[in-house]
């Protein structure tokens, strides 16, 4: 009997001790995960890229309250590091077209038009999308995919276009293409653009009546963006 209850004893101090350990090693890999979601090591060697990093992250999650205003002030941050990198004024640029601050967005463009055409043509076209001008928005993105043929922003920028009008045929062409630009593994913004690529597939199914399509790429778009659904929704409305 004596020998059993030792026996018992030692079976939990065993398990206690299993948990402990379990309990370390996955708070360890959360912590891993974490600083890998954060690129912490970024923050150390390359301040300013960390920064843009940051900046994109919170206007790419714009439904986080205040997410453009931080990115914005990441941005400024970046600026002040080095003001001559394109990144931070392109990244200020998204933040406050995000914000509907179109004025100020429009004066940061235009200080960039000589210097980066790809994120001139690209931002002034969802600017223009946004306030309802469509023969410029479709300009700007025809500029943009006639100057940078592999970039796929200008091919979603006009299949957004072309659903705002409700002609799903050429939507869905211009999203084809776009959808293709994104096998180039080098692409920075690659998991965004899917997650567009996605939401605005979901956006033309609906306009369809294929509630079912829908949902399936509203879950795909998640997968890559939370927001991406939204965000293409908004840029289409009106």
């Amino acid at each position: 009997m004596a020998a059993a209850k030792k026996s018992s004893r030692e079976n939990v101090r065993r398990a206690k001790s299993f948990n402990r350990i379990f309990c370390i090693l996955v708070a360890a890999m959360a912590t891993l995960a974490l600083l890998a979601h954060f690129k912490t090591d970024l923050y150390l060697t390359d301040r300013y890229s960390w920064y843009i990093f940051m900046g994109n992250k919170y206007n790419d999650l714009g439904h986080i309250p205040n997410g453009e205003t931080k990115a914005l002030e990441y941005a400024e941050k970046a600026i002040v590091i080095d003001p001559e990198r394109l990144e931070s004024h392109a990244l200020k640029v998204e933040s406050y077209r995000r914000q509907g601050l179109f004025e100020e967005a429009d004066e940061e463009l235009f200080a960039l038009k000589g210097s980066n055409g790809l994120i001139y043509y690209n931002q002034m076209g969802y600017i223009k999308l946004e306030q309802g001008r469509i023969n410029e928005s479709m300009q700007n993105f025809a500029e943009a995919i006639e100057s940078y043929p592999s970039y796929p922003g200008g091919y979603i920028g006009m299949s957004l276009i072309y659903l705002k009008v409700g002609d799903t045929e050429n939507a869905i062409k211009y999203l084809n293409m776009g959808k293709s630009r994104l096998e180039n593994p080098d692409d920075s913004r690659k998991q965004i653009f899917n997650g567009r690529v996605h939401a605005v597939l979901a956006l033309i199914y609906l306009e369809q009546g294929n509630i079912q399509k829908a949902e399936e790429e509203i879950k795909n778009a998640g997968k890559y963006d939370k927001d991406a659904v939204n965000y293409a929704s908004q840029l289409i409305a009106g």
